[in-house]
């Protein structure tokens, strides 16, 4: 039987695609000066009480619903010898542990840190069946669901010296220019400028 996509679900994946791109317009009703609500999906890369470290990291991820795959971004602070940079997705809720999904970083493959900057793609899709991780929307539902996070492996710590789950984050940006309903630039700008406050763990 030939499996069938509703026009419920294809709604469904384009309001996710547009959530996961990460920008919205809006017209405050309480000034009159434009404001936009700029949503980001990151991590916050910390070592643990088991492995603990002076190191520190931020993790970025964009969908962009034009292009397919994603770009992620890391950066890293006083970590030494890193050997690989990870997506892995979280087997269930209470256990944030399970396998590597996506290779952002391996040693010696030519990229440069402190900043990674890396695209990825299906073709880059390391496919798991414990958690069912069959194509790239599957990282997507991940992300949405607070099940995806990033693991940086050290020469010392192999098995991951920082590690973050990607949550949305949320920030409100104001221009000064009058409210309408047209996109504001400028508003990109200021989001950019400022970091995002992280929404509450659900």
């Amino acid at each position: 039987m030939k499996s069938r996509t509703t026009l419920g679900q294809t709604k469904g994946r384009q309001w996710a695609a547009t959530l996961l791109a990460g920008a919205f317009s809006l017209v405050c009703l309480t000034a009159a000066h434009a404001c936009e609500l700029k949503i980001t999906w990151k991590a916050a890369l910390t070592g643990s009480p088991s492995v603990p470290s002076p190191a520190t990291g931020t993790a970025a991820i964009d969908f962009d619903p034009a292009r397919p795959g994603a770009t992620v971004q890391v950066d890293t602070k006083n970590v030494q010898d890193v050997r690989a940079i990870e997506l892995h997705i979280a087997r269930s809720y209470a256990d944030h542990t399970g396998p590597a999904v996506l290779t952002l970083y391996a040693a010696g493959d030519g990229q440069t840190l402190p900043r990674l900057t890396r695209h990825v793609t299906e073709a880059d899709l390391h496919k798991q069946t414990a958690p069912r991780v069959a194509a790239f929307s599957d990282v997507v539902t991940a992300v949405l669901n607070g099940r995806a996070y990033v693991v940086v492996a050290t020469k010392a710590h192999p098995q991951g010296e920082l590690s973050g789950v990607i949550r949305m984050h949320k920030e409100e940006v104001y221009s000064d220019s009058a409210a309408d309903s047209a996109h504001d630039a400028t508003l990109h700008h200021a989001a950019s400028s400022r970091p995002a406050t992280p929404s509450p763990t659900p």
